[in-house]
Parts: structure tokens; C-alpha cells; sequence
């Protein structure tokens, strides 16, 4: 899947305000936990919610977490999930 360049940017603006990583650091092959930082346990609701807030979508929390719970889940995966969910509208 090739991501639209526009959607992609803000998932990263959204990442960027969950964790301490600048733009270039948030690419589609970066881990979420490993090379983001991110807590799945901690961060992915406060993530969840604010994708919800923003691409005005109904992400379920456990989902994702199941989703992203397999090591080295990727900032792709994550935004495969949110595009899923957005074009389902």
C-alpha cells in the first residue's frame, strides 16, 4: 500500500505530539516502540484518541492493541489501521 503523502504527514504530526521524535525520525519503516518510544501500554490511548479527535473516526483501542501488539509493529501498520478505518467511514 502507498500511502497519499498528505495522510501520511498527518499521522506524523500526530505522532510527533505523542512522542519526543522529530519529522524525519517518523517514517513508515520506524518501529513504535523501538525506534519512536512509543509505550503501547502507556501512549496508544492518548494516541488512539487523538486520531479518532482528528480523522474524526471510531478506532477501537483493543483492536489496535492486538493490531500492534506483534514486536516491531511499524508506523505503516499503524497508519494501514487508520486509513482502513477512515475509508470505511
Amino acid at each position: 500500500m502507498t500511502l497519499d503523502p498528505q495522510f501520511f504527514s498527518q499521522i506524523q504530526d500526530l505522532l510527533e505530539t505523542v512522542t519526543v521524535n522529530s519529522r524525519q525520525e517518523i517514517v513508515p519503516e520506524a518501529s513504535l516502540e523501538e525506534d519512536l518510544g512509543l509505550n503501547l501500554e502507556e501512549d496508544l490511548v492518548r494516541l488512539v484518541a487523538l486520531i479518532n479527535r482528528h480523522f474524526e473516526i471510531e478506532l477501537d483501542i483493543e483492536i489496535v492493541m492486538q493490531e500492534l501488539s506483534a514486536a516491531g509493529a511499524t508506523v505503516a501498520e499503524l497508519a494501514k489501521l487508520i486509513y482502513d478505518e477512515y475509508e470505511l467511514g
